[in-house]
């Protein structure tokens, strides 16, 4: 028997972005000579990201020297955030130089971040313009950090930085496995470490397994111990044989959180950068929870592209490479930057119980690139 749903991509949306301790707030677009002292102008701006005072301080510059200019805050902190959150926050732009400066125009660094069109602008001596931006979270877990360049000519710059964190109700500490780093130009690789796997509610919880195998805890005994909020375990790449997944994964008895990944960050594992793609995948791997055998559900996905190409979306692509999952492609549509995808997943109905990690290919214009699905199979 198929059981139709449709799954989010994300889990535990319920996290609320005002638990993360964010303002959102409005912009005043006029700009205005400052007759404030620093410390009256940060009151005046509103609280940014997890219990973080904004510091107003001196921008980085190119070429250095170019602009006298100041950002508040200097560098914007939204703290720790569900996956596909949203969030805003407003910045001021001093001039702390004697002439006026002009902006000619803004970007931001990906489609993912967005501000208002600070083109034409013009920022007296001892004043300030204010602007707000939007950063929009991504289903990839860890730290991200994102950035908008203000341009006052051609080559002179100021930028400001963007920050946050992306973690699931259970948090992985690092949020990635560092298997291979380049030493003198050459790739030292290591097989083994330690991560800490953390419940952010403090609720006591249990470890069922980790990448499909029963884990191994670092002073703990789950025959004898009782859950804990926080665990620490050791992986080991060694039983891959050099053949090194993207990703390792843990499995937990959390309803709210049944899986979390960690990327693995090794030599083996670098996103393919084909010469006359042009375009990126938004995302490399989705959690879909819980899944049972002859299951059958919805996942959405997409792929980013310049403004100077736009893929056609009869070009779009999906077929699976597991013997655990089907797949076909319901729809795929055009959206400002993005081609976004609707993908019917089905689980096999032989599929074994335990950790599902199937693998797609997603593409368009003659390209592919793998879409990991990342889960667990249920009777």
């Amino acid at each position: 028997m198929i059981v139709v749903s449709i799954r989010p991509i994300q889990l535990c949306l319920g996290l609320a972005v005002a638990a993360c301790g964010i303002l959102l707030s409005g912009c005043d677009r006029p700009v205005a000579p400052s007759t404030e002292t620093p410390a009256e102008s940060s009151a005046a701006i509103k609280r940014m990201g997890l219990g973080l005072t904004p510091q107003r301080g001196p921008a980085e510059v190119m070429p250095p020297g170019a602009v006298a200019v100041e950002f508040e805050p200097q560098k914007m902190n939204f703290g720790v955030l569900p996956p596909g959150a949203a969030v805003q926050g407003t910045s001021r732009l001093w001039n702390v130089g004697t002439t006026p400066l002009t902006i000619t125009k803004s970007i931001t660094s990906c489609g993912c971040t967005s501000t208002e069109n600070l083109a034409g602008r013009v920022i007296p001596p001892g004043g300030y313009t204010e602007f707000t931006t939007e950063m929009h979270m991504k289903s990839g877990l860890g730290p991200k950090m994102q950035k908008i360049t203000v341009f006052f000519g051609p080559k002179q710059v100021a930028i400001q930085f963007y920050t946050a964190e992306v973690s699931l109700p259970v948090r992985l500490t690092p949020p990635y496995l560092d298997a291979s780093k380049r030493v003198n130009n050459r790739w030292v690789q290591t097989q083994t470490g330690e991560i800490t796997v953390s419940a952010q509610d403090g609720r006591p919880f249990r470890i069922i397994g980790a990448q499909g195998r029963p884990p191994v805890f670092v002073d703990f005994d789950p025959a004898t111990d009782q859950p804990r909020t926080q665990y620490t375990l050791r992986w080991d790449l060694a039983p891959f044989q050099g053949v090194i997944p993207w990703y390792w994964v843990v499995e937990t008895n959390r309803a709210d959180c049944p899986v979390i990944d960690a990327r693995i960050r090794h030599s083996s594992t670098l996103p393919d950068q084909p010469q006359g793609r042009r375009w990126v995948p938004s995302d490399t791997r989705l959690l879909v929870g819980i899944a049972r055998p002859g299951e059958s559900f919805e996942v959405s996905s997409a792929i980013e592209y310049g403004s100077a190409f736009v893929p056609d979306p009869s070009s779009a692509v999906v077929s699976s490479e597991s013997a655990q999952l089907e797949a076909e492609l319901i729809e795929a549509q055009v959206d400002g930057q993005y081609l976004r995808y609707r993908i019917r997943l089905t689980v096999a109905e032989h599929a074994t119980p335990g950790l599902l990690y199937g693998q797609l290919a997603v593409g368009a214009s003659g390209f592919s690139v793998p879409l990991y699905i990342i889960g667990r199979i249920e009777p």
